[in-house]
């Protein structure tokens, strides 16, 4: 049998509606990309400091003609346009949140901005997803139930046609995805009630290539979370996701340092390793392989002075005293 999935529409739309959004594009700070494509930030504050948006089309011509096409297609698949409108959205797969960040209906497109930007209160805590990234994806949506024909879309919330575009952080990328952990969990692995986080390599091998064994589970408090992705932008926010991505390397090194095959690792055993991700991380961008290769030295001496390198890397310092000397 078969395991291949198929989004199945039974809708005759053609080619000029569904392809209504090829021409938007997301846009974070400098970032681009294009429906289908992905967005990747250097740091989990950068959501703080850019702005997402969403442009509709490359310039102000290609937007007049975006209009005038969308509201003639629409014409011709005998859709009014008071019956459709645009929406955005931003998604976090992650807190399973969906925010509608933006609801234009098509007969009054004439009052939409080329450029929709999505900050403040129009930003939705999905768009805040700090250790993860977001979806954000543009539709063109049914507002209401139309006459019901064969092969036509008519009921109140289908799309007729959509773009997707994912924002996500380098963090996310090279260390960890943190999972929510509930009652359950805790009781999986018996852990007491006040534990904040927690790390299960099950059958990770952190010294192995990161794609050559199932992803570590990295557990964190779900209510916790929950607060970092409404906060995860303030002081204390940024202080407590960084101490987050050290008890993450901690458990880390404590397993490699405790590992019989550390005695004789070098640089191109472990660099496209989850330690070698931690190791580079210590050593810095600019670090030589002799620098590395002295980094994993420190595992098998002192795992103590690596992980405060890493505290070093990761501005530990700086970032808890700053959300301990914020004003109340």
């Amino acid at each position: 049998m078969s395991s291949e999935r198929r989004i199945v529409r039974p809708f005759n739309l053609g080619s000029g509606l569904a392809r209504c959004l090829e021409g938007a594009r997301a846009h974070v700070g400098a970032r681009m990309c294009e429906p289908g494509g992905k967005i990747f930030l250097n740091h989990t504050d950068s959501f703080r400091r850019f702005v997402p948006s969403l442009s509709w089309s490359k310039d102000e011509t290609e937007f007049r003609r975006f209009k005038t096409e969308l509201r003639k297609e629409l014409q011709e698949h005998n859709i009014r346009s008071d019956a459709a409108c645009l929406v955005v959205t931003a998604y976090t797969n992650y807190l399973k949140i969906t925010d509608v960040l933006l609801l234009q209906p098509v007969d009054k497109i004439d009052t939409l901005q080329r450029v929709s930007s999505f900050d403040g209160a129009d930003c939705g805590r999905a768009l805040q997803a700090r250790i993860h990234g977001a979806e954000l994806t543009a539709y063109l949506v049914l507002s209401r139930d139309i006459e019901q024909k064969p092969l036509r879309p008519w009921r109140k919330g289908t799309w007729l046609a959509r773009a997707n575009f994912q924002i996500r952080t380098r963090v996310e990328v090279q260390l960890f995805r943190p999972i929510p952990m509930d009652k359950k969990i805790r009781a999986d692995f018996g852990l007491p009630r006040d534990c904040v986080q927690y790390l299960y390599l099950g059958d990770h091998d952190p010294l192995r290539p990161y794609a050559e064994s199932t992803a570590p589970q990295f557990y964190v408090d779900k209510d916790l979370l929950n607060q970092l992705h409404q906060y995860g932008s303030s002081a204390v926010g940024e202080g407590l996701q960084a101490d987050l991505a050290r008890g993450f390397i901690e458990s880390v090194i404590i397993d490699v340092a405790a590992s019989d095959r550390v005695l004789d690792l070098l640089w191109d055993d472990v660099k496209n390793s989850l330690f070698g991700k931690i190791v580079a991380m210590a050593a810095g961008k600019s670090a030589s392989v002799e620098d590395r290769e002295q980094h994993i030295q420190l595992v098998r001496n002192d795992p103590q002075k690596l992980l405060a390198l890493v505290e070093s890397a990761l501005k530990l310092r700086t970032r808890l005293v700053k959300a301990l000397s914020q004003d109340d």
